[in-house]
């Protein structure tokens, strides 16, 4: 009966300590949350070496309030070189059909954790491919690419 009470005892308190999700002890607004969700972030490589990092954000999945019939993407990119005269992107093989670099401070500087003074920001959209249920997102500056880079689709 004491180890009952005991075993009882432990998981009563135990239990109070607990929360049903690890962001409630962030303070992050619900976008925010859904960004760590849906971002990705990798290396930029030019011949076998890392010349670059990039981070996108699948803002689809995000605002899925907004009914629109593009794909869009919220991405930060970092050259080494600071060179990014040559920017390409691509989604699922098909070329973007609008890539609009951000201002640093812009509406969707907050879904990113990494802010810094040099990178660069675009806004990308790309038509919606609606056959298929994942985004394969594509990065280039120049001769470096980012590899594939995969983006489950949320939205009904």
């Amino acid at each position: 009966m004491k180890t009952f009470l005991l075993v009882i005892t432990a998981i009563f308190i135990l239990s109070g300590c607990t929360t049903r999700n690890a962001f409630e002890k962030f303070d992050l607004k619900n976008d925010q949350t859904m960004a760590v969700e849906n971002s990705r972030s990798g290396k930029l490589i030019e011949d076998g070496k890392v010349v670059g990092l990039y981070s996108a954000v699948y803002l689809n999945n995000i605002y899925t309030n907004v009914k629109d019939t593009s794909e869009a993407f919220y991405i930060s990119v970092y050259k080494k070189d600071g060179v990014y005269s040559d920017i390409n992107m691509s989604l699922n093989s098909n070329d973007s059909f609008r890539v609009d670099e951000l201002d640093k401070e812009n509406q969707f500087k907050y879904l990113l954790s990494t802010k810094n003074r040099w990178g660069r920001y675009y806004l990308a959209t790309f038509d919606e491919n609606e056959d298929s249920a994942t985004n394969i997102l594509e990065i280039g500056i120049g001769n470096s690419s980012s590899g594939k880079v995969f983006f489950l689709k949320d939205r009904q």
